[in-house]
């Protein structure tokens, strides 16, 4: 399986916490995103082996809306993204800035507070 390239890394936060990867979708010129979302207003209210870290991806239709994130290893410039529900991304995010890489990871960190997924990184 080949890295899809990311161009750039979208994070947010507040209320939730997200980091958005820009996958480049060369034949139709444009980006998908793969999404990690974390909803920590409402997480509270949830049942245990609903809450953590949910993960979309535009141009991959067969993830579910509930799918959530089992683990995630960022070595250098490749991420890799593995889902409960067993479905795996590779990403190549060399192309992304350095500073947008950096609040990708703080932002991942703070997503971890409860250990709810794996994670590892080696930049």
């Amino acid at each position: 399986m080949q890295p899809e390239i990311v161009d750039f890394i979208t994070t947010q936060k507040d209320r939730d916490l997200i980091v958005s990867f820009a996958i480049r979708d060369e034949p139709f010129d444009s980006v998908n995103s793969l999404t990690l979302l974390r909803q920590l207003e409402f997480e509270p209210f949830l049942p245990l082996e609903d809450r953590g870290v949910y993960v979309s991806h535009e141009g991959f239709p067969g993830i579910d809306d509930d799918d959530r994130l089992k683990s995630l290893r960022w070595q250098g410039e490749e991420v890799q993204i593995e889902t409960r529900d067993g479905h795996q991304f590779r990403l190549d995010v060399g192309a992304v800035e350095p500073e947008q890489k950096r609040a990708a990871v703080k932002v991942l960190r703070a997503m971890r507070f409860d250990h709810a997924f794996g994670l590892r990184v080696e930049l």
